[in-house]
């Protein structure tokens, strides 16, 4: 037997809220500056992830 999901997603409070901002996240265009904030901010986070990862690994070294 299957069960339906759509009638209850609708009986939920703030349902219809949900989906009128999901559909404006979807249709957002983003600027230049947007996409170069996120662009350093993800070199940023690799730059420290292979800081810290070559950290630890010297760490491990020293530990055995």
């Amino acid at each position: 037997m299957r069960i339906s999901l759509a009638g209850f997603r609708s009986s939920l409070p703030f349902s219809g809220l949900i989906s009128s901002c999901q559909s404006l996240v979807i249709e957002h265009k983003f600027s230049a500056k947007e996409i170069c904030e996120a662009k350093a901010t993800v070199y940023r986070a690799v730059a420290n992830w292979k800081r810290n990862a070559s950290l630890e690994e010297r760490n491990i070294g020293l530990k055995k």
